[in-house]
């Protein structure tokens, strides 16, 4: 399966989403290790994978 992103960059909006959208992958990372290692405390841990499970955020899936 394959899928292909489109932006028009020439629009403010698009752009932005684009750049998002390469970012992806290294804030999908900063997240895991925010979530996963012992880089913060325990509670910010909880906390942040709260806010990962509230949005839908399942490592498990993203690196797997």
């Amino acid at each position: 399966m394959k899928a292909i992103l489109k932006f028009d960059l020439t629009d403010a909006e698009d752009a932005e989403r684009y750049r998002r959208h390469n970012k992806a992958d290294d804030m999908a990372a900063v997240l895991y290790l925010l979530c996963n290692k012992d880089v913060v405390s325990q509670d910010v841990r909880k906390e942040v994978n709260s806010w990962c499970e509230s949005y839908g955020i399942d490592f498990e899936e993203i690196y797997t």
